[in-house]
């Protein structure tokens, strides 16, 4: 928490929120989760790895602070801890998509060295940002292999199971 002395003298407190980690450069523009705290490892060849919610990256970013404005661009004003207004993070990250890289993720991946050849599910796993479900093959992050596991692998089938 931030306190500043307003201009009519008294204090004014204000939310900071630093975000230490995302898995991509698109991830950048998404929605971040407000209260979610940060949490340093040591992760298996790495000195440090930092945790923001469910994503995680051994790679070193910057330290980004909410402003108050929507960060996709618009102007509009934003909630404490907020980077965007509500769904605004999809907008910036399609127009960032659309601008960079025509607005084909099968040109996002091959600019950074993925495709057919070079999984970047798997790096995600291996480098622990993501996880594989210990009852077969699907990988994601912790919170959808938690969604993943009560759907597909529940004692009782749901209707799409049956």
């Amino acid at each position: 928490m931030l306190v500043r002395q307003g201009e009519d003298g008294g204090s004014t407190r204000a939310a900071v929120v630093v975000l230490t980690a995302v898995p991509s450069p698109l991830a950048r523009f998404r929605k971040q989760r407000t209260g979610a705290e940060t949490k340093h490892l040591n992760a298996p060849g790495t000195s440090s790895s930092l945790i923001y919610g469910d994503a995680m990256t051994t790679k070193p970013l910057p330290h980004l602070t909410p402003t108050g404005t929507c960060w996709c661009g618009c102007a509009k004003k934003t909630g404490p801890g907020s980077f965007f207004a509500p769904g605004h993070d999809k907008v910036a990250e399609a127009a960032l998509l659309a601008v960079e890289y025509g607005s084909s993720v099968a040109q996002l991946l091959h600019g950074h060295g993925y495709g057919p050849g070079h999984s970047v599910s798997a790096r995600a796993v291996s480098e622990g940002a993501w996880r594989k479900c210990g009852s077969c093959d699907y990988v994601g992050a912790p919170a959808s292999i938690a969604n993943h596991t009560k759907k597909a692998h529940s004692a009782t089938p749901t209707a799409e199971q049956a």
